[in-house]
């Protein structure tokens, strides 16, 4: 749903999308997986003269093993994921460089406070070149299937 949102974006005079940054993509990158897939899709013929897949999608996390695991993954896939990249960092790092992206998601799991996540927001956006894109996601009751609710 998000991608078709974003396809209806791209007119005539305005150019594909062709990098994506997920920030929050974990061990299992499965978005990232179908941004890859789909978003080739989006570009116009006359924008690429190879077959090849034009999308790149930056795979974030502050987790080291989550960007292992997701790396590993994504290097089984062969051709199927070759424009995956991955890089181990905060959403708030100043070397977090977001200035070359069309898209940036951010998933619903960044910042675990309403605080927090609007000081990330910040963060994110700042980074970003003007005319980007921002994806926030959202877990609102969803989270509640992820964690058990106390009280």
């Amino acid at each position: 749903m998000e991608l078709s949102a974003l396809n209806s974006l791209i007119t005539p005079s305005c150019s594909s999308l062709h990098k994506f940054a997920f920030i929050g993509s974990g061990p299992l990158p499965l978005t990232s997986l179908c941004i890859y897939q789909t978003a080739a899709s989006f570009s116009r013929p006359s924008q690429h003269s190879t077959t090849e897949n034009p999308v790149e999608v930056l795979n974030i996390d502050f987790n080291p093993k989550a960007i292992s695991e997701s790396k590993q993954l994504c290097e089984s896939l062969g051709p199927n994921a070759t424009g995956m990249k991955f890089q181990c960092s905060a959403a708030d790092s100043p070397d977090l460089d977001l200035s070359s992206f069309d898209v940036v998601y951010l998933a619903a799991l960044v910042g675990s406070t309403q605080a927090e996540k609007e000081i990330l927001l910040e963060c994110v956006v700042g980074r970003m070149r003007e005319g980007a894109y921002l994806v926030i996601r959202s877990a609102e009751r969803l989270r509640r299937l992820l964690y058990a609710v106390s009280g």
